[in-house]
């Protein structure tokens, strides 16, 4: 039987709490309820088509964010105006995340 999550059901990936992963990734989008720390992690390569950019949600993280050595093939990471960048290395680049008011 299926059931309907909603908006949730556009994720592979939806944790509650927080997320600690390496060396492994998630085809599709990506939502951490609380802080993300990841290396070596991928988000959205089988997003199909790929959205436009800064039009789809793909990783969205409402707490503090850790990545390093990560890619979101989408390009559209969303982090709650409260939570914290304490690194974010996109393909070896530091990399500066844009905060959405309400999210």
């Amino acid at each position: 039987m299926a059931f309907n999550f909603g908006l949730a059901n556009d994720y592979n990936v939806f944790v509650f709490g927080d997320m600690s992963l390496s060396n492994t990734d998630a085809e599709g989008r990506v939502a951490v309820g609380g802080n993300a720390t990841l290396s070596n992690y991928g988000v959205g390569a089988g997003i199909t088509p790929l959205p436009p950019a800064n039009t789809d949600p793909s990783f969205v993280i409402d707490g503090t964010v850790n990545v390093t050595a990560g890619s979101n093939a989408s390009g559209n990471t969303v982090v709650n105006p409260r939570g914290t960048q304490t690194v974010f290395l996109l393909l070896g680049l530091p990399l500066t995340l844009r905060r959405l008011n309400g999210i």
